[in-house]
């Protein structure tokens, strides 16, 4: 049901265009950007707790891709929300090893540094979205994207303090239908619109139009108002109230068992001698060194991942595993440096100290600068990309490397050469992440797979190196760090681009022109449709090559991409065909072009010889019923309290009867999904109806069994279905 409802998502948008303009007249609803439960049909489609951070932060969106199901790996994550918008990916937990289904319109809560899979249910990728809440200063940083591009980055805020409840709430608001956002007033949301259209009008009068993908940072009330055309899906990230938590307990953190405690570094630097006139500096001015436990040399813990405080010159880490760590493994760097709350050993060559379980460390590092050089840092990351890929425009299709490859950076501008190589020098970070530390501060020679010269490489280069003559360069910042991101391309041809098509094949009563296409009705009988590639002559039929969807609905999920003819769109002589979408009609036969990654929408109206079975519209007018399905939790009346009921996934065989005429309409079969959980039968004759749902034993169902249908207007009915399996 999942690629029927991906479909039908598109679909509806479409066949907007050509219905019947229909007003709403569903009142206003107000929905509280806090803990309390939404109002109206709002629903909380996924929330949790964490601590906030105690830097500024912002709300940002990312588009990724779950890799194929064998192919996806663990990453740790950003605070947030990831969220369906196609077809469904699976969530491992790395901890718990819990999986969890998302389909489209539905999302789950990850804490900050949670290890997640996130991989398709097939052999190909699918794409999601990230709804994140992060540090400011990372909010659009290629090291905290990977291989992520940004969608939205909100300007940066004050989060609230402790332990709060983050969650993101959806709603599809019909054609011109209201909705009042009442803010929390401790931090601003994040409002983005999936469909459609939406009008946001803050407490100042100051209006926003957003269309679909666009998205707005809200502080305080705001009033919402749904395109005429289309409506409006949009889903609300939101910071709600603190949290009080039972006493002990431990932090957020990606294993819940592990003890763990922070570290506070403070840095100084002192101009003389590092007993006296010590003042605070600023991570830019002194190098940071990275560290790890004493008993794990494979996981080194950098500065990037700390918590920055008192104008950047106190480095937090929380939620290290309690033990002993050492750092500074580089004698050269001894007589300039201490480390106030740590000790040195000789056999580490390191200074070593204890983070304890529930506690913090805190250490001053002081730097003699004369003594200690001009030095910085190198942050090098890997990765692996299939043949035909452009990393430098569109990164997306790369990932993380597996095996690592010669990379190195040399001062070759002095008396003797010194070079530095990745399997020698480098600090394995994990995740392909590779430190180079104590680097000069001068411009290096950068070699991005042992090849002297640009031009000779197999490798792309992003970030900082630039090209200087034939060498690749790069700058290593005094007491900063530099980052360069490496793509390796396999060799070969690209292949070949392919692309989506949908189809739809709809009766059309007698009468029907063109100029009002909402009576028509999905094809009980639907008829084959072929499609020949113009340079290769291959055809593709509809009955043997396409996909079956719902009733006279096809698709082709991977056609190469190019022209196509298409014929037989109107299996009769007589008959007379109306079509819509990514088509073109100039020609002797109309032709469909599709686009490499493209997902194309076609739709096919059939007006039979002399009419067709399908009636004439009533002289009553029509309008449509618009049905909501929610499922309920176990326990839950939702006559009480519907805060805890979300989005089903599957619909349910709900059939409606017109008690005038007895004629019945399926919700499966002749419905259409604005979204998930969310079905419209179009074109209903207007009257009085009977409402009946199939059983289940495993669920008690709540709706109105009679409800009206006016002429020109949309109804709306909500069903509930509660879990009766005891957790």
């Amino acid at each position: 049901m999942s690629s029927i409802r991906s479909r039908w998502r598109a679909l509806a948008a479409l066949l907007a265009v050509c219905s019947l303009a229909l007003m709403s007249f569903v009142p206003a609803q107000t929905l509280a950007q806090s803990s309390t439960a939404p109002g109206g049909h709002a629903q909380v489609i996924a929330q949790g707790v964490d601590l906030m951070p105690r830097v500024p932060v912002a709300w940002r969106i990312t588009a990724s891709e779950a890799a194929p199901l064998d192919e996806g790996e663990f990453f740790d994550r950003t605070l947030g929300f990831a969220v369906g918008e196609g077809d469904p990916f699976l969530v491992t937990d790395g901890e718990s090893e819990a999986l969890t289904l998302l389909l489209e319109g539905q999302a789950s809560f990850h804490p900050e540094g949670a290890s997640e899979r996130r991989s398709s249910t097939d052999d190909s990728a699918v794409d999601y979205l990230n709804i994140e809440l992060i540090v400011a200063d990372a909010v659009d940083t290629d090291e905290s994207l990977g291989s992520s591009s940004l969608v939205f980055a909100g300007d940066e805020f004050e989060a609230p303090r402790g332990y709060r409840d983050l969650r993101l709430t959806r709603d599809v608001l019909a054609p011109s239908e209201e909705h009042e956002l009442a803010g929390s007033g401790d931090a601003p949301s994040l409002l983005f619109v999936t469909a459609g259209a939406l009008q946001v009008a803050d407490a100042d009068g100051d209006v926003t139009e957003l269309g679909s993908g666009d998205a707005l940072q809200v502080t305080g009330d705001a009033e919402l108002l749904a395109g005429a055309d289309d409506g409006a899906t949009w889903l609300l990230a939101s910071i709600g109230d603190e949290v009080e938590l039972p006493e002990a307990a431990p932090a957020a953190t990606s294993d819940p068992d592990a003890e763990t405690g922070t570290l506070e570094l403070r840095l100084e630097a002192c101009p003389d001698s590092l007993d006296a006139d010590c003042t605070p500096v600023t991570n830019r001015d002194v190098t940071v060194p990275a560290f790890h436990l004493v008993e794990d040399e494979d996981n080194w813990i950098i500065p990037d991942r700390a918590d920055l405080s008192d104008d950047d010159t106190v480095l937090t880490y929380d939620n290290l595993p309690a033990g002993d760590y050492v750092t500074m493994p580089d004698n050269e760097a001894v007589p300039g440096v201490t480390i106030d709350g740590a000790t040195w050993d000789n056999d580490l060559d390191g200074w070593t100290f204890e983070v304890e379980a529930d506690e913090t460390t805190v250490l001053t590092l002081r730097v003699i600068v004369d003594d200690r050089g001009d030095t910085g840092s190198l942050l090098v990351t890997l990765y692996d990309c299939p043949a035909g890929s452009d990393p430098e425009n569109d990164p997306s299709s790369c990932e993380l490397n597996a095996e690592p490859w010669d990379v190195s950076v040399a001062n070759i501008g002095q008396t003797e050469t010194t070079e530095w190589t990745l399997a020698s020098d480098a600090l394995d970070l994990g995740d392909s992440q590779y430190w180079f530390e104590l680097l000069p501060a001068t411009s290096l020679t950068f070699y991005p797979d042992g090849a002297r010269e640009v031009g000779t490489s197999d490798v792309v280069v992003t970030g900082d190196p630039y090209v200087l003559g034939n060498l690749w360069t790069i700058d290593i910042p005094y007491h900063g760090a530099g980052e360069a991101m490496l793509y390796h391309v396999e060799p070969g041809e690209e292949p070949a681009d392919t692309g989506s098509l949908f189809f739809a094949e709809l009766i059309c009563p007698a009468g029907t022109d063109g100029s009002d296409l909402s009576p028509c009705q999905n094809a009980g009988e639907p008829w084959d449709i072929l499609f020949e590639n113009v340079d290769t002559g291959e055809t593709y039929s509809a009955f043997a090559d396409a996909e079956p969807e719902m009733q006279g609905q096809f698709s082709f999920p991977a056609l190469p991409a190019g022209t196509y003819t298409m014929y037989g769109a109107n299996p009769s002589d007589d008959g007379l065909v109306y079509l819509d979408g990514d088509v073109e009609t100039g020609g002797d036969w109309p032709t469909v072009t599709i686009s490499g990654g493209g997902e194309h929408i076609l739709y096919v109206y059939f007006v039979p010889p002399g009419g067709s079975d399908v009636p004439d519209a009533p002289a009553g007018g029509t309008g449509s019923l618009v049905i909501y399905q929610s499922d309920c939790p176990y326990g839950v009346d939702p006559s009480v309290d519907t805060s805890a009921c979300a989005t089903s996934v599957d619909p349910w065989e709900v059939t409606v009867t017109n008690d005038a005429t007895g004629n019945s309409w399926s919700l499966l079969f002749e419905g259409v999904a604005y979204d998930t959980g969310t079905y419209v039968l179009e074109a209903l004759p207007a009257g009085s109806y009977s409402i009946s749902v199939g059983s289940n034993e495993n669920w008690a169902l709540y709706y109105p069994s009679t409800t009206d249908v006016s002429a020109d207007d949309e109804t709306y009915v909500t069903i509930y279905s509660v879990d009766l399996r005891a957790p």
